[in-house]
């Protein structure tokens, strides 16, 4: 990709369109349609689901769509002329047999046995 035409700012924005590409199947009309929306608004945000893109200047919604994902590593993905932000995919684990939290005495459990040893004292 020949980058000598393009300002820094511009190879910048180009370079997260790219980083957004890794995570969705873009035809060559919305990675442009991409591009040239960061460079034509002050306020632009491209805000991805998992499978919609939104384009957003501000509050106002210019456009949606959706596309196809490439992977399911991620939940959310934002960009902006000065951020590219992605929320990774939380798939909670299962845990074999029993309780889904293991508490080892904790201080919560200390308490109740102090205040029963206390209790007993005080009954003498």
């Amino acid at each position: 990709m020949d980058y000598g035409e393009y300002s820094y700012n511009e190879i910048l924005r180009k370079k997260k369109i790219t980083d957004l590409a890794s995570y969705f199947y873009l035809t060559d009309e919305q990675f442009d349609e991409l591009f040239q929306f960061l460079l034509t608004y002050p306020l632009a945000a491209i805000v991805c689901g998992r499978a919609t893109i939104s384009l957003l200047n501000g509050t106002e919604n210019i456009k949606s769509f959706n596309v196809q994902p490439k992977n399911s590593t991620f939940d959310a993905i934002r960009v902006t002329n000065t951020l590219f932000s992605v929320t990774p995919h939380y798939t909670p684990s299962s845990r074999g047999g029993g309780s889904s939290w293991s508490g080892g005495g904790g201080s919560s459990n200390n308490n109740n046995n102090n205040n029963n040893n206390n209790n007993n004292n005080n009954n003498r």
